[in-house]
């Protein structure tokens, strides 16, 4: 039970997941936070200030400019204590600042609340409630992808999981829903959208280490500001999951999906899928993930139909000390858009990024990221080099 309920909450709610797993961080290490305790509750208040340097703030082609972003952070993560069932919260607020743009400043806002419920012995009800405001595009698989990490892009955004699971000997039900909308300001209104998700996923142990799955999921995407560009999706996975010994850990499906359009403007789609992700662990101080996935995607793009995601990632994180850590990501991803004169997009990112914690409540972060979009149609390719320093104070 614990790692099915470490898994979920780790795709559904990741700060939410992160809270949960503080505790037992605390009690093994030196530098883990304490937090404060409420009854059977936990609370972990945190701030910070990360300094920005960017070369390319509005991720333009040709009309390139330099700023210096300051972000100030504050918030907390909680959990619950509860010896089966947990419950987690967690608030961040975001001030941006900009040295040389300041009509681009912004707060944002971001909260979630999750939980995990063993209903009886053998059935678990999960649900997460996420909540943003005036966000921006955070990270290579952000609610729009396809969208450049430009500043003046915000948007608000509501959705809502649950799960439900049930295992019966060799066999394991898990079904998932998903709600929410995106809501962009002003003149990209025509972007707006709400999505509806729907995946059922039937697996059979075959021995402890290996079990085989079929997965049917049913999407739905509606632009009621660009009714045309309005669809279902149909997806269908077969796939196996494996531990060997916790060295290597991994979760591979394959299938084909199907987009079906509600107007005769764009052409209806039938594809591959694909979503898998591999975890080694060649040292107790080494973790490399390698992770794929190609699926529909919304179309963000005025005017634009079928979106196909082919996206990569691979990722190697090494402790040094129990209080210095250093990880190095790459991604990269095609974008296939379905008109023949929209052609597609290759982006691509690379970070290193270090961690040092000088003692439970004071911490140093350091990265180095590079962006770049290339594409067949004029003006939308960019790049982009960001610095960014840290430091963060946590109880």
């Amino acid at each position: 039970m614990p790692a099915r309920r470490a898994g979920w909450l780790r795709s559904a709610a990741a700060l939410a997941a992160a809270g949960s797993l503080t505790l037992p961080v605390a009690a093994q290490s030196p530098y883990g936070p304490l937090g404060v305790r409420l009854g059977l509750v936990e609370i972990y208040p945190t701030a910070g200030v990360v300094a920005r340097y960017t070369d390319n703030v509005f991720a333009n082609r040709t009309d390139k400019e330099s700023d210096l972003v300051t972000e100030f952070v504050a918030g907390f993560t909680a959990n619950t204590l509860w010896a089966r069932d947990t419950l987690n919260a967690d608030l961040e607020v975001r001030a941006r600042r900009y040295r040389e743009n300041e009509n681009q400043d912004r707060t944002s806002i971001i909260a979630g609340l999750s939980g995990q419920f063993d209903a009886t012995e053998d059935d678990t009800v999960g649900f997460d409630l996420r909540f943003r405001r005036q966000a921006e595009i955070r990270n290579f698989q952000d609610v729009d992808p396809n969208l450049p990490p430009a500043e003046n892009i915000r948007f608000d955004s509501y959705s809502a999981s649950l799960l439900y699971e049930r295992r019966v000997n060799n066999f394991a039900l898990s079904v998932t829903g998903f709600g929410g909308t995106v809501d962009y300001p002003g003149l990209l209104n025509d972007r707006d959208r709400d999505d509806a998700q729907a995946s059922l996923r039937v697996s059979y142990a075959l021995s402890p280490s290996l079990s085989a799955y079929l997965q049917p999921a049913f999407a739905w995407q509606d632009f009621p500001n660009f009714d045309s560009a309005t669809s279902t999706t149909l997806t269908a996975l077969a796939g196996a999951r494996f531990d060997l010994s916790t060295i290597w850990v991994g979760d591979i499906g394959v299938g084909v999906f199907k987009q079906d359009y509600r107007s005769d403007q764009f052409k209806d789609l039938t594809s591959f899928a694909v979503n898998g992700r591999l975890t080694w662990k060649p040292s107790a101080l080494t973790t490399v993930t390698a992770s794929t996935v190609r699926s529909q995607a919304p179309n963000t793009r005025p005017g634009a139909g079928n979106l196909v995601s082919t996206r990569f990632q691979l990722s190697v994180r090494h402790d040094f000390l129990l209080n210095l850590s250093a990880e190095a990501r790459v991604n990269y991803a095609i974008d296939d858009f379905g008109r023949v004169d929209d052609g597609s997009d290759r982006r691509w990112e690379a970070e290193l990024r270090g961690e040092y914690q000088l003692n439970r409540n004071l911490g140093l972060t350091a990265s180095v990221q590079h962006r770049r979009r290339e594409s067949d149609s004029p003006g939308r390719e960019y790049k982009q080099n960001n610095i960014l320093l840290g430091i963060r104070v946590r109880l």
